[in-house]
């Protein structure tokens, strides 16, 4: 018997159907939904397998795709963490409090553009390239 990826998936179709047939009743639609799922993640864990197989290495990640809100947030905090600065501190400068500036950074509230100038000359950061991302939340 071989254990290849595609001699497991094809059992644990067989197997799921094999279930399927057995069960009959009001749970039937909730077990086959959860057997679809654990079947989508065999399916997943299978093509990693055979890319790693042919490539040598993992599956790169899939690019991640923010709002604009989003990657202003990211930018204010990598800002903030490259300076050394905390959450605290940063929100002093701007009147603000740690948890605006948190909700801020995690995309959670929209920021003022007299605020955003207050955190870019704390940080002495690009103001031109922090104002286009503002722009883009508009």
């Amino acid at each position: 018997m071989t254990d290849s990826p595609e001699h497991l998936d094809n059992l644990s179709r067989n197997r799921c159907a094999d279930v399927q047939d057995m069960l009959k009743g009001p749970m039937a639609d909730a077990v086959r939904d959860s057997l679809y799922d654990l079947m989508g993640i065999a399916e997943e864990y299978v093509r990693r397998v055979l890319y790693l197989r042919e490539h040598g290495t993992r599956m790169p990640k899939p690019e991640v795709q923010r709002t604009p809100r989003e990657a202003l947030g990211l930018m204010l905090r990598e800002i903030r963490k490259a300076k050394n600065c905390s959450l605290e501190d940063a929100a002093d400068r701007a009147h603000k409090s740690a948890t605006w500036l948190a909700q801020i950074e995690q995309a959670q509230s929209p920021i003022k553009q007299e605020d955003l100038l207050k955190l870019i000359a704390f940080y002495q950061a690009d103001k031109d390239r922090l104002l286009a991302a503002l722009a883009a939340c508009q």
